[in-house]
């Protein structure tokens, strides 16, 4: 097993890649008694100072998340926890419609993680336990995506002669059902704006 290369770069550099999101990498440079790191891997410049070298080092071969934000959030895998998730939002949901949403999320890979005050962030199961990539995300940026991952399901099931008429029948009701849950969503943030 080779290791994951650390770049040695100079401030300037290491600024430019920060800015510029590119190259792809990790990279490393020391700024007076700081050493300062940037996890460049999936483009999204992640940055963190460390006192000492070997830290940065370990952080960027992934051996701990600085913070430990991770223990904090719990992955939601149950409906219920997702309808308390979203309360916390101020979105009521029934069990069935968490229950669609969490299965949405799973078919593609994902999933959600709450804090205990209920913020949510989009975990890509793919990344295991790395939680770099995670993503603040709220119950209602969930909703949007499971409508578009419906449609996209649709768009290319609706293709093959509709030979799975069942499985049709279910995207269009899991299709109804999300539309009618973001109008209920958007009715109500429109009267709580008002009111």
């Amino acid at each position: 097993m080779s290791r994951i290369r650390i770049h040695r770069v100079n401030q300037k550099r290491l600024l430019n890649v920060i800015d510029s999101r590119i190259p792809l990498g990790l990279f490393l440079t020391k700024e007076g008694h700081t050493w300062v790191a940037v996890d460049n891997s999936t483009g999204d410049a992640w940055t963190e100072d460390f006192a000492r070298k070997r830290q940065a080092i370990r952080w960027l071969r992934g051996e701990f998340e600085v913070g430990n934000q991770t223990k904090r959030r719990v992955r939601i895998n149950e409906a219920g926890v997702l309808v308390a998730a979203a309360l916390a939002q101020g979105i009521t949901l029934s069990g069935e419609e968490a229950g669609m949403i969490l299965g949405y999320l799973k078919v593609h890979d994902y999933c959600l993680m709450a804090d205990d005050s209920g913020m949510t962030v989009r975990h890509d199961e793919q990344h295991g336990d790395s939680h770099r990539g995670d993503k603040p995300y709220t119950i209602q940026d969930t909703i949007v995506f499971c409508q578009e991952m419906n449609e996209d399901l649709l768009n290319e099931n609706s293709s093959q002669n509709e030979s799975d008429v069942k499985y049709l029948a279910h995207l269009r009701r899991d299709s109804q059902a999300l539309d009618t849950l973001m109008l209920r969503l958007t009715l109500t943030s429109s009267a709580i704006k008002e009111g």
